[in-house]
């Protein structure tokens, strides 16, 4: 009989060690970008409905707006709501071309060789106000870089600090009405 309960203790380290050995491994997998984390599964699934079909209006999905075909849907919108005489670029917050050329400038400069300036993206993010706006700057990067903005952020920012930035979108409106 001592050999039996020497043998279930010997089973016992072998799995203990084994599910140790599992962690260590799913850890080390995360750290090298192998596995995801959770916190960037999390990112994932609330960023990947941004590529959702941008045909009509979501308000629950703040995230639609980094889909640079979002905005025309958004005028759509703005125009059945409000009537064809609200077309004054002011009623929606429509910035100029030199601005969102200048924040798609910024955005693109924001990631360094060696050093991100993550500042900078995050004033990018700070000045805009609606989704409108957000999906006008993802057009014109697309079209200026060939690359899709929030692919783009995600390349080179770590989750907290794209958590900051979508936060920040979590809180834009589709478009301001003054």
């Amino acid at each position: 009989m001592p050999s039996t309960t020497q043998d279930n203790i010997k089973i016992g380290l072998q799995i203990g060690l084994a599910i140790v050995g599992v962690i260590a491994l799913k850890k080390i997998g995360e750290f090298l970008g192998v596995f995801k984390t959770a916190d960037e599964k999390k990112t994932d699934e609330a960023t990947a409905e941004a590529s959702a079909d941008s045909t009509e209006v979501q308000e629950k999905n703040a995230f639609i707006g980094f889909n640079p075909n979002y905005f025309s849907a958004l005028i759509k919108a703005f125009f059945l709501k409000f009537g064809k005489k609200m077309t004054d670029k002011k009623q929606l917050k429509i910035p100029n071309n030199k601005t969102i050329f200048e924040l798609s400038k910024q955005v693109y400069n924001s990631k360094g060789t060696f050093k991100d300036d993550e500042n900078m993206l995050y004033d990018v993010f700070s000045s805009l106000q609606t989704q409108y706006q957000l999906s006008a700057l993802a057009f014109y990067f697309s079209n200026m870089y060939k690359k899709g903005l929030l692919n783009y952020i995600k390349s080179f920012t770590n989750t907290d600090e794209q958590n900051v930035i979508f936060d920040k979108v979590r809180n834009y409106k589709q478009y301001l009405k003054e």
